[in-house]
């Protein structure tokens, strides 16, 4: 006899429903939405607040003058409760003699404005014509003009010569001396002849020329949050570049305008 087997039974793979599919990639697409809309509202919050304590804190006259950047998915850093990193710059801040342009890197915002921002390094860029107001601290002289040479503030000025009025141009090198915006005097030119400081010290006009060789000192504490330090001044380029830097400081107006002091 032959055995007659049952026939094959098929397995039929079952389709998913459509709307299954569709489904989930609606629930990605809302969550995608959700995630853009919660970043653009978290950074444009964080902008705003960051632009109007700055603003008050310097007492400028329009936050339009400051600009705020942030680094990175702000969302997942807000879950975290600090920023990783904001840029802020601002046009024309004035700190007593000394007016330009800012650049705060600030490292470390928490989310609680109450909370301290963990460091900010901090830029001062001083243009040549705003130099100019630094003209009675620099020197014990009359200064005519100011113009910068990397690395001296060179003074237009004169000096008195046996009853003659020789014009000089006197190189100083700015510095930052515990706190304080210091000038020494590096190199003098007068009748085309250009000397060195120690040069025209050990000269037989070193006597009357003290006060060209006087290093002056300027206190900025004053002008300064109090939570801020100077750490260098030095002429790059074209400009005046002054280094801040800050510790454990609070974003806030208050904080920005609790200012040092000078002994």
């Amino acid at each position: 006899m032959t055995a007659v087997l049952p026939p094959a039974r098929i397995r039929r793979r079952r389709r998913k429903a459509p709307w299954v599919l569709g489904g989930l990639i609606l629930l990605v697409l809302l969550l995608v939405a959700a995630y853009v809309v919660a970043e653009i509202l978290i950074r444009d919050y964080a902008t705003e607040r960051v632009k109007t304590e700055v603003a008050e804190g310097l007492a400028l006259e329009s936050e339009d003058d400051v600009g705020v950047q942030f680094t990175g998915s702000l969302v997942l850093q807000a879950l975290m409760g600090r920023l990783d990193q904001a840029d802020v710059t601002v046009d024309e801040a004035t700190f007593g003699p000394l007016t330009g342009d800012l650049e705060i890197r600030a490292h470390g915002v928490p989310v609680d404005s109450s909370q301290p921002v963990d460091r900010l390094d901090v830029r001062l860029m001083v243009s040549e014509d705003d130099v100019q107001q630094l003209a009675e601290y620099i020197t014990a002289v009359r200064v005519a003009d100011i113009t910068l040479d990397e690395p001296e503030i060179v003074a237009e000025t004169e000096f008195s010569i046996l009853a003659a009025t020789v014009p000089v141009r006197l190189g100083l090198e700015p510095s930052a001396e515990s706190g304080r915006l210091a000038f020494t005097p590096s190199s003098v030119e007068l009748a085309g002849r250009r000397l060195t400081a120690d040069e025209l010290r050990e000269s037989e006009f070193g006597v009357i020329a003290g006060p060209l060789l006087e290093q002056r000192q300027v206190c900025v504490e004053e002008y300064l949050p109090k939570a801020f330090a100077l750490l260098d001044v030095r002429v790059v380029g074209d400009e005046l570049v002054a280094t801040l830097t800050g510790a454990d400081v609070r974003l806030t107006a208050a904080e920005l305008q609790d200012f040092g002091t000078c002994s």
